[in-house]
């Protein structure tokens, strides 16, 4: 036997349960408590009642009805089906219609936040950058200004140096000691001092207004080889000087590095000297042969000059213009030339390497005896030509060749100098070079080199008064000169700075 749907069960379940509910609602209607009425008052209300309630039952079977299941054939089934699924669809799509817009905000909030990071950490990043830049160049400022401190104190040393020397002349050891021996702030306490020492040293950088540190070095520019110097017409100076630039290069290549020995065969050292000479002097033959331009081609560094120009060096730099003369050869005689010489040799200056320039007869053991003669304290250093050739002839050497050849020598005091000063503050350092001047001793000096005295011209010195045309007689050694010139006393104010470098 086939069992009932249970659909159907429910429907009729569900009619009873309306049927129920219309019988309940009708009983109800009719156990109203009534008010007294006129008759139509009555009628009227019955039939408003009537109506009502009608309408009442009328609203409840329709809604009855709709909720009221028969049973129904597959093909109703399947459009029932259809219509909950197009329900259930719409409502899916509207939750993933929502959940579409959260998704969205969402993202776009996400979006906006990375903006936001983006640009935060780009201000970060720059604000950094910044600081760092405006930090640095500020360390940077005050280093330099302490390195400027410096150059100032060296300047003031030399001031010094220039008035104490005028007094005393005779003890060039001593005043020599005022510029000689580096100067530092604050000022270091040897390891010997006293504690009270030390803490008075503590104190007083304490209360300066210099904030970092300061070192500074004052070296005579007479130690380098003035190339301009080969300007001058004097031609035994002339050889000295290029004789000092072939021996700086040929010492190089003679050394047993692996430099020495990969540049022997490609350099000439008196080829390059000539033609570092060949650069500055006047005439237009060459010192290795030929004509001085033929080691240049035309128009070689894009100008209508004509090369070599036969002047003077304007910076050290056009040195690398020389032919011959590359970044190594100019690396190693930068070190050893400079353009602010002192137009002439000091003696009591010179290394072993100009003594030994001077004259071939001077060799090794006689330099380290003049060296020696300039460092002893008892004789101190030489105080003029005729004690210069004096110690000569008594080394065996016969000074008369050097009298000829009118070479420059000077021993009065340096009057050039090279200052180093480097600034520190906290992690960043700074570096000046200036050099000093000194125009009216250099010029007498050029006087000197320019005009040398007339071996035919009477001595002043030695003249009568009475008798202008006839020498007095006077017992002198013929083979003594006569003595020096005296030079215009050197400048007692301030040094004249003519370079000025940063670093």
């Amino acid at each position: 036997m086939k069992q009932p749907n249970d659909s159907t069960n429910r429907n009729d379940s569900r009619t009873s349960s309306d049927e129920y509910a219309v019988k309940r609602h009708l009983s109800a209607a009719g156990t109203r408590k009534k008010k007294p009425v006129s008759q139509g008052s009555r009628s009227e209300g019955v039939h408003s009642r009537t109506s009502s309630d009608e309408y009442a039952v009328k609203r409840h079977f329709s809604a009855a009805g709709t909720r009221k299941k028969k049973p129904v054939s597959q093909g109703s089934r399947s459009e029932g089906v259809h219509s909950r699924t197009s329900s259930d669809e719409y409502a899916v799509k509207r939750r993933f219609l929502a959940a579409g817009q959260r998704g969205a905000a969402l993202i776009f909030t996400i979006f906006a936040l990375m903006i936001m990071m983006y640009v935060a950490s780009e201000i970060v990043y720059d604000t950094a950058v910044d600081y760092r830049v405006t930090n640095s160049e500020y360390k940077s400022l005050r280093a330099h200004y302490n390195a400027k401190a410096g150059i100032e104190f060296s300047l003031l040393r030399l001031m010094i140096f220039r008035q104490v020397s005028n007094q005393f002349k005779d003890q060039q050891q001593m005043t020599n000691m005022i510029w000689q021996f580096p100067m530092a702030w604050p000022l270091v306490a040897p390891d010997k001092s006293l504690d009270s020492e030390k803490r008075n040293i503590e104190e007083t950088a304490g209360e300066s207004l210099i904030e970092g540190s300061f070192v500074t070095t004052i070296t005579p520019e007479s130690t380098k080889i003035d190339i301009n110097d080969l300007a001058i017409d004097n031609e035994a100076y002339r050889k000295i000087i290029i004789q000092q630039l072939a021996a700086i290069i040929q010492n190089a290549l003679d050394a047993d590095t692996e430099w020495a020995r990969n540049k022997r065969g490609e350099y000439q050292a008196m080829e390059i000297a000539n033609n570092i000479a060949d650069w500055v002097d006047q005439d237009s033959d060459a010192r290795n042969g030929g004509s001085e331009s033929a080691p240049y081609s035309p128009d070689e560094y894009g100008t209508d000059v004509i090369y070599p120009p036969n002047r003077t060096f304007r910076t050290i730099d056009e040195l690398h213009m020389v032919a011959g003369v590359d970044d190594e050869i100019f690396k190693l005689l930068l070190p050893n030339i400079t353009l602010f010489g002192s137009k002439g040799i000091l003696i009591n200056q010179a290394g072993k390497d100009i003594l030994m320039a001077i004259d071939p007869m001077i060799t090794e053991q006689v330099a380290d005896a003049i060296l020696e003669r300039v460092a002893d304290q008892a004789q101190g250093p030489f105080k003029g030509p005729d004690d210069f050739y004096t110690f000569l002839q008594n080394q065996g050497i016969n000074p008369a060749p050097l009298r000829e050849a009118n070479l420059p020598l000077v021993f009065s005091e340096e009057v050039n100098f090279r200052i180093s000063s480097q600034g520190q503050f906290q992690s960043v350092g700074r570096e000046i070079i200036a050099v000093t001047y000194d125009f009216d001793t250099v010029k007498d000096r050029l006087q000197k080199l320019v005009t040398p005295p007339d071996p035919q011209a009477p001595n002043e010195a030695n003249q009568d008064p009475a008798n202008p045309q006839n020498p007095a007689p006077a017992n002198q050694n013929p083979n003594q000169s006569a003595p020096p010139t005296q030079e215009s006393k050197p400048a007692v104010g301030r040094p004249e700075v003519v370079f000025w470098e940063e670093r």
